[in-house]
């Protein structure tokens, strides 16, 4: 989908995220006037995934899996802005998270050229 144009408004917007500051209370309640929206459930949903995941690489963590993990573990963090912007990165790291949690799950952990060793060999080339 395409991104829609910024818009402006006027001051006069800055009365209504004064009401909605007032209204924070109401975040995660039923009353949340906007806890139903697409956006909100793909939130929620992605929240569920990741705690799933985050037992899973405790479960199995290791030293050799060290860099893998967190790799996993770091993925919420490229997820940025609202709406169709957020879709869009959030896309990006579910792709991400599907190909490490393969190397997890199936034991590929990247192995690369130790440089200071002059007769060494690449084992396994991963990118």
């Amino acid at each position: 989908g395409r991104e829609s144009k910024k818009r402006s408004f006027g001051p006069w917007m800055l009365q209504g995220f004064k009401l909605l500051a007032r209204l924070k209370f109401l975040r995660n309640t039923w009353l949340d006037p906007f806890g139903r929206t697409h956006e909100r459930k793909v939130e929620r949903n992605w929240l569920a995934n990741y705690e799933q995941i985050l037992d899973e690489v405790l479960a199995g963590l290791t030293t050799q899996k060290l860099g893998l993990a967190q790799d996993l573990v770091e993925l919420p963090e490229s997820v940025r802005g609202y709406g169709p912007v957020k879709e869009r990165f959030l896309g990006h790291a579910q792709q991400r998270q599907a190909q490490l949690l393969e190397q997890w799950r199936n034991g590929n952990t990247a192995q690369f050229h130790d440089a200071s060793q002059s007769n060494s060999k690449i084992a396994v080339t991963q990118l």
